[in-house]
């Protein structure tokens, strides 16, 4: 079983209820922030994804696949 989708299933959760949290953990003055999580959280998973990938390369000793994958996710603009 994948870990992926099990991420991006508490991704999509807390994209819905990031004013919630936000409110729980910080003060009314990070609300504004609230607009950039769409765009964090959407990294954040092409981040874990490559991360798994790599792994997953890295233990079936495909090292050229792992190498191109490691610097494709490298030039991170």
């Amino acid at each position: 079983m994948s870990v992926v989708p099990i991420y991006i299933f508490g991704v999509i959760v807390l994209f819905f209820l990031r004013n919630f949290f936000i409110k729980l953990f910080f003060t009314k003055d990070f609300l504004p922030v609230s607009d950039l999580f769409f765009w964090q959280l959407l990294g954040d998973t092409f981040k874990v994804a490559s991360l798994i990938l790599g792994y997953q390369f890295y233990a079936k000793k495909f090292d050229c696949p792992f190498i191109c994958t490691e610097l494709f996710f490298i030039v991170d603009v």
